[in-house]
C-alpha cells in the first residue's frame, strides 16, 4: 500500500507529532515511523539509535521516537469527518454521552439537567449536510481533503469551516480545499486552521500560487508559521479581510527583500535538481543519502514547523527544516539558514516606507489583524503597518516587549502640536529643522481599535501618542505597568489624555464620564503646577508632560476659574463648600447604618472626612474603607487608600450631589476570603478540566469506535464484492 509522505502530521494517542521518517530500522522486524513529538517530553532520542541516524529533528531537541505504524492515526478526509460528526456518528460531547448527562454546577455545586430546546431539530438539520453554511469538525484527524468533486457535489453551501486542532500538515491542503480552479469550496469565505502545525513554501519565481480570491478570514492561531510564510502566500488571497496570528513566532512584521536571481551554472557543471519526495520505504543510507545532497544543493527551505507557539523565529533558522514535501533531512542548507538571516534583521536596503507601501499593497482589504502573544520586539515592528489602507481593529496583547508607542511621523507633528508651543512659549529650543521628517499620508489612517492588553507600556508619554491617531476610538491597556502602579487604576488619566476615546478597557466611555475624568484630570495637573512653585523650567516640564493641556483649559476654562474664584480669599464660604452625602453600608455591630446629608469644604482631607465617619455612624477609622461616586456612576472612586489621606474633596472633583460610601473591612478576614476564593477558584478549574478529559476521552473512544465499525463494513463488502 501507498505511505503517507514525510512531513505528514499523525497522532499517536493522545498526542500530536510530525512524521520524519518511514521505514525500517535495525534489528527491527517492520515497518517503523519516526517522529518529532510536538510535546518534547515524549521523545527518545534525536533520530538516530544503535549507532545509525534516521532522521533529524527541527527542534534540535531529543524529541524524536520510532513508532510502530499500526499505532500512528494519519488521518482521515475532510468528507469523512463532515459524515462523522453531521450524520450523528461522533457528536461534540459523544454518543455515550447520556443526554441525562449534561448538566451545569450551581454556587453551591449541584448538579442541574440541561435540556437542548430544539436539540433534535437542530441535529435533523445538521445531518443533512448538503444544506450546512458552517461546519465545525475541531480535533476529528482531518489531514486531507479528500476527492474534490464529491466534497463539492456533498457539502455545496458551505462558506465557514473549523478545522482547528487537526492532522493539517501544509499550504497545499488549503489550496485544494479552496483554491480557484481545482479548490473542492470555491465559495470558502472562513477557515479556521488554529493549532495545526502548518509548514508553508517559501515564495519562489518558479512556484505558482493557487488563487484563493473568496476568502475573507483566515485564522492560524498557534500554527507555527513566520512572518515570511504569510508574505509568501499573501498573493494568493487577494479579498482577505481578517488575519488571526496569535500565538505564532513572527517575531518582526518587514516584508522580504526582493529576490536575486540565481547565477548562472559553471561551463560544464551540472545544474542540482532536489529529488521530489515520494512514500516509498527508505533506509537509512538513502536518508544520509539525502542529507549530503541537500548540504551540497542549498535549495532548501527554512520554516516554523517544528516549533511550538511562543517559539522565536531566530530558533528556527538555527535549527532548520524541510519545507513541504521535502526530504527526510530536518537539517536546512546553510545557503537557507544565512536567507533567513538577511529577512529577519532588515529590509536590505529597503526603506521604512517602501517596507509599508509593499505590505499595503500585498493587503489592500485587511480591517482585522491580531498578533496577540506573537513576541514582538517593540513598537518599531508595528510601525511597518502604517499605509495598510483599511486596517481598523490591531489586536496587540499579550507582546511584553512592547514597552512604548510613538505616533510614526512624529518628529513631522511635533512643531504644531501643543507641547510645541508651550514649550516655544516657555524658551525650550526646538528641534532643528532637519530632524523633523517630512509630512506624508496620515498613518494608521481608519485605525479605530487597538488593543493592547498584557503589554509592558510604562509610561505616560505612549498614552499621548495614542490621541495622534486620526480614527482611534477604542483602546484596551489593561495589565499594563502604566495602569496597575496608577492611583485608581488610571481611568480618568487615560481618558484625560485621548481626546476621542469611546471605549476603554471593555467599558464605554460616556459624555458625562469624559467630561469629569477631564476636569479632574486638569486638577491633577494643577497640582503638579502648585509643587513646580516659580520654577519656570519645572512649569514648561509639567507643560510638555500633559499635551492636551491648552486643549482641555479652553474646553474647561471657565469652570476651573469659577472654582478657583469660590475658593480664593475673596470668595464666599458658601462658594467653597460642596453638599456631599455620606452613606453608610457597613454591617458591624456598632455601626449605625442610613445617609447623612453635609455640607463641608472642598478643602476637607480623607483623613478629617474619616473621623467625621467615625463619629456618626460609629466605624473605626482603621477599619474603614472609602468610595467617592459621582450620580449615575455606577462604579465608585476608592479614595481610602493609605497614600491618599492629605487629599481633598477639591482634589476627587466632588461636587453637589456626590455620595461617599462608608463600609467596614477586617483585614484579616479579607485575607481569609481571598485565600478561599482562590482555593474555590482553583478547586473549580480543576474540576472542569477533569470534565473535560472525560468528555475527550468518550468522544475519542467513540471515534476509534465508529471508525473501527466502518472499516469492517468495507471489508465485509468487500468480501461479498469477490466471486
Amino acid at each position: 500500500m501507498a505511505l503517507p509522505a514525510v512531513g505528514c502530521r499523525v497522532r499517536i494517542l493522545k498526542d500530536y507529532a510530525t512524521v520524519r521518517y518511514i521505514g525500517p530500522v535495525a534489528q527491527q522486524q517492520g515497518i517503523w515511523v519516526g517522529v518529532e513529538w510536538d510535546d518534547h517530553s515524549r521523545g527518545k532520542h534525536d533520530g538516530s539509535t544503535a549507532g545509525v541516524r534516521y532522521f533529524n529533528c527541527v527542534s534540535g531537541t531529543t524529541s524524536g521516537s520510532f513508532v510502530r505504524i499500526e499505532r500512528v492515526c494519519f488521518g482521515i478526509t475532510l468528507l469523512e469527518a463532515l459524515r462523522a460528526r453531521y450524520n450523528n456518528e461522533t457528536a461534540e460531547h459523544g454518543e455515550d454521552v447520556a443526554a441525562e448527562e449534561l448538566y451545569v454546577h450551581t454556587s453551591r455545586r449541584r448538579r442541574v439537567k440541561v435540556q437542548l430546546v430544539g436539540e433534535e431539530k437542530i441535529q435533523q438539520k445538521q445531518r443533512q449536510i448538503h444544506m450546512l453554511q458552517s461546519a465545525r469538525l475541531v480535533g476529528l484527524d482531518v489531514s486531507a481533503v479528500g476527492d474534490p468533486a464529491q466534497l463539492r457535489d456533498s457539502i455545496p453551501s458551505i462558506t465557514s469551516l473549523d478545522l482547528t486542532c487537526n492532522l493539517v500538515a501544509g499550504w497545499d491542503f488549503v489550496e485544494h480545499l479552496a483554491g480557484r480552479e481545482q479548490g473542492a469550496l470555491t465559495q470558502l469565505a472562513v477557515l479556521n486552521l488554529s493549532e495545526n502545525k502548518l509548514t508553508v513554501p517559501p515564495a519562489s519565481p518558479s512556484r505558482s500560487l493557487t488563487l484563493l480570491p473568496s476568502l475573507r478570514v483566515l485564522v492560524l492561531n498557534d500554527c507555527g508559521v513566520a512572518w515570511q510564510d504569510v508574505i509568501s502566500v499573501a498573493p494568493a488571497l487577494p479579498s482577505l479581510e481578517e488575519l488571526h496570528l496569535c500565538g505564532n513566532p513572527i517575531g518582526h512584521l518587514q516584508p522580504p527583500p526582493p529576490p536575486s536571481p540565481p547565477p548562472p551554472p559553471a561551463a560544464g557543471q551540472r545544474q542540482h535538481q532536489r529529488p521530489a519526495h515520494t512514500a516509498q520505504l527508505q533506509g537509512p543510507s538513502e536518508v544520509q543519502t539525502r542529507e549530503g545532497r541537500q548540504e551540497a544543493g542549498g535549495a532548501g527551505h527554512v520554516d516554523g514547523s517544528g516549533t511550538s507557539p511562543g517559539g522565536s523565529r531566530e530558533g528556527d533558522a538555527d535549527c532548520g527544516s524541510s519545507g513541504v514535501g521535502g526530504s527526510n533531512a530536518a537539517t536546512a542548507p546553510v545557503a537557507a539558514v544565512e536567507a533567513e538571516g538577511e529577512g529577519a534583521s532588515g529590509l536590505d536596503g529597503a526603506g521604512e516606507e517602501e517596507a509599508a507601501a509593499m505590505l499595503a499593497s500585498l493587503f489592500p482589504h485587511l480591517q482585522v489583524l491580531t498578533l496577540e502573544d506573537c513576541q514582538l520586539p517593540g513598537w518599531s515592528a508595528v510601525e511597518v503597518l502604517r499605509r495598510l489602507p483599511a486596517l481598523t481593529r490591531l489586536h496587540l496583547a499579550g507582546n511584553t516587549r512592547l514597552t512604548h508607542i510613538t505616533y510614526p511621523g512624529e518628529e513631522g507633528a511635533a512643531a504644531a502640536s501643543p507641547a510645541a508651543e508651550q514649550d516655544q512659549a516657555a524658551g525650550v529650543a526646538a528641534a532643528p529643522a532637519a530632524a523633523v521628517r517630512e509630512a506624508g499620508p496620515a498613518a494608521f489612517p481608519r485605525l479605530s481599535s487597538l488593543l493592547l492588553g498584557g503589554c509592558g507600556i510604562s509610561q505616560w508619554g505612549s498614552v499621548d501618542q495614542l490621541d495622534r491617531f486620526p480614527e482611534l476610538r477604542e483602546v484596551r491597556l489593561t495589565g499594563n505597568p502604566v495602569l496597575t502602579s496608577s492611583r485608581g487604576g488610571g481611568r480618568f488619566e487615560v481618558i484625560g489624555r485621548v481626546s476621542k476615546l469611546t471605549q476603554l478597557n471593555g467599558a464605554e466611555v460616556r459624555p458625562r464620564e469624559r467630561r469629569d475624568a477631564e476636569l479632574r484630570y486638569l486638577q491633577h495637573i494643577a497640582t503638579e503646577m502648585d509643587r513646580a512653585g516659580a520654577d519656570e523650567s519645572q512649569r514648561a516640564a509639567v507643560r510638555a508632560a500633559h499635551p492636551r493641556l491648552r486643549r482641555l483649559i479652553e474646553l474647561h476654562g471657565a469652570v476651573l476659574a469659577t472654582a478657583a474664584r469660590d475658593s480664593g480669599a475673596g470668595g464666599s464660604l458658601a462658594s467653597s463648600m460642596v453638599e456631599i452625602k455620606l452613606t453608610c453600608v457597613a454591617a458591624g455591630a456598632t455601626a449605625k447604618m442610613g445617609t447623612q446629608v453635609k455640607k463641608l469644604p472642598k478643602s476637607t482631607t480623607v483623613s478629617a472626612l474619616r473621623l467625621l465617619c467615625e463619629r456618626l455612624f460609629k466605624v473605626k477609622s482603621q477599619e474603614m474603607a472609602l468610595f467617592l461616586r459621582a450620580p449615575g456612576d455606577p462604579m465608585p472612586e476608592d479614595i481610602g487608600a493609605e497614600d491618599l489621606q492629605d487629599r481633598t474633596l477639591g482634589f476627587f472633583g466632588a461636587q453637589d450631589g456626590y455620595e461617599v460610601l462608608i463600609d467596614e473591612v477586617d483585614p484579616e478576614a479579607l485575607r481569609r476570603a481571598d485565600e478561599d476564593a482562590r482555593a474555590a477558584a482553583t478547586a473549580a478549574h480543576e474540576g472542569r478540566l477533569a470534565e473535560q478529559l472525560r468528555a475527550a476521552e468518550k468522544l475519542q473512544a467513540e471515534f476509534a469506535r465508529s471508525m473501527g465499525l466502518q472499516a469492517q463494513q468495507q471489508q465485509q463488502q468487500q468480501q461479498q464484492q469477490q466471486p
